[in-house]
């Protein structure tokens, strides 16, 4: 149970550490975010963006 612990710990840091990180330094957000995907174009739904 220790193990699971800590792992989940160092996941939320990393998660933590990475968004601090994207928010100062607009290449790493390029890196590890994605794209937006639009999903209404001329007030109609793109369903294909929908279902990704």
């Amino acid at each position: 149970m220790t193990e699971g612990l800590i792992l989940i710990a160092v996941l939320v840091l990393w998660d933590y550490a990475l968004n601090a990180a994207s928010y100062r330094f607009r290449f790493i957000e390029r890196l590890v975010s994605a794209p937006p995907i639009p999903v209404v174009r001329d007030g109609k739904l793109l369903r294909r963006n929908m279902r990704r």
